[in-house]
């Protein structure tokens, strides 16, 4: 469940990757909303490297559920923000407008698709959960 979840991050920071590129001409460009999405998807993934060993216990999955939901409100702010600048990679602007949707589509799928896994985890009963969730908190 950890790596489906690590996974799903790669492949949605690579997607966010081709849309800033397809976008803006220089890196120096990218909106703050951007580099807030990098630093949320660096965040998430360092917490789950730490709290691995954790995973059977049920408050690691509502605090990356609520990681999860900063994450899909940072990513609608920047489909507000981000629109194809003129001239770029030479395409039309329609091309490019649906080029950034298909990615913005495919960004909220995967968000839709972490969020869906994490739904679909069952508590884990046995005493060694129970007595570690009584010590964590």
């Amino acid at each position: 469940m950890i790596n489906d979840v690590k996974r799903t991050l790669t492949m949605l920071e690579k997607s966010l990757d081709r849309l800033a590129r397809q976008c803006f001409h220089d890196p120096k460009q990218y909106p703050d909303v951007f580099h807030e999405i990098e630093e949320c998807i660096n965040v998430i993934r360092s917490w789950l490297n730490k709290m691995e060993i954790f995973q059977s216990l049920q408050f690691i999955y509502v605090t990356l559920s609520t990681l999860i939901d900063e994450l899909g409100r940072l990513i609608s702010k920047l489909w507000e923000i981000c629109k194809t600048n003129r001239g770029k990679k030479g395409v039309s602007k329609t091309q490019r407008d649906r080029q950034s949707f298909r990615i913005i589509t495919s960004c909220r799928s995967m968000i839709n698709s972490i969020t869906r896994r994490l739904s679909n985890v069952k508590n884990d009963d046995s005493t060694i959960s129970i007595a570690l969730e009584i010590g964590m908190f």
